[in-house]
């Protein structure tokens, strides 16, 4: 699954992993849009649609339809990830000022609990379980244990620094989880780069608009 702005038509495209069949357009509409999960079962693509909302494509229907999951309210929301068993949704979002994390339930996704209780943060993703989620902080990566009872009413722990090793933040979501839960996927850089100075620009956004006006 990959997205696509080509011919100013934003898409997300269903393609073998092989290469070897002819890509599929999904769905497509006029503003930005980028697929961030697929669900277990196979019938739901989490899909940020920025930087309106967030929702999901529902691949039961013909033709494909997005569903609206989580407005942005004027911030910006991003990361949509589907827990395991499918019950509920973590994410990112703006909304409470800076990055934090969040997880909802799918059928109520208004109801968002914030899981970054420690240090704010962004790009949470399940365990394998799903009793616990994993998230990116300027402090490295955290862990907050989730507890459910048979109401599917959540526990919320506090989040635990599990390593501090710099990593890079590649576009989307920078890291992954291993399927046995035990080790982590993330792209570490060669040298640690320190620099020495920094430059701050004035009328940024003059700026902008006079490049673009020539």
């Amino acid at each position: 699954m990959r997205s696509t702005n080509e011919n100013r038509s934003h898409e997300i495209i269903q393609v073998n992993s092989s290469g070897a069949s002819v890509q599929k357009v999904l769905f497509s509409n006029d503003s930005s849009i980028g697929p961030d999960d697929w669900s277990r079962d196979g019938s739901k693509i989490a899909v940020i649609n920025f930087p309106t909302n967030s929702g999901y494509l529902d691949l039961d229907t013909t033709p494909v339809e997005f569903k609206e999951l989580t407005s942005s309210q004027g911030s910006s929301i991003f990361g949509l990830k589907f827990s395991p068993n499918g019950k509920w949704i973590s994410f990112s979002s703006s909304i409470a000022g800076g990055y934090n994390c969040y997880i909802a339930p799918f059928n109520k996704p208004n109801n968002a609990y914030l899981i970054s209780n420690i240090y704010q943060g962004e790009e949470p993703i399940w365990s394998p379980t799903g009793d616990e989620i994993f998230y990116r902080a300027p402090q490295g990566m955290y862990s907050v244990a989730l507890s459910f009872d048979e109401n599917d009413e959540v526990d919320i722990g506090k989040a635990k620094l599990l390593f501090d090793t710099p990593w890079i933040d590649n576009p989307g979501i920078g890291h992954t989880i291993h399927p046995d839960g035990d080790k982590f996927l993330v792209v570490i850089p060669e040298k640690e780069e320190i620099s020495d100075h920094f430059k701050i620009v004035l009328n940024f956004d003059a700026l902008i608009e006079q490049k673009f006006a020539k």
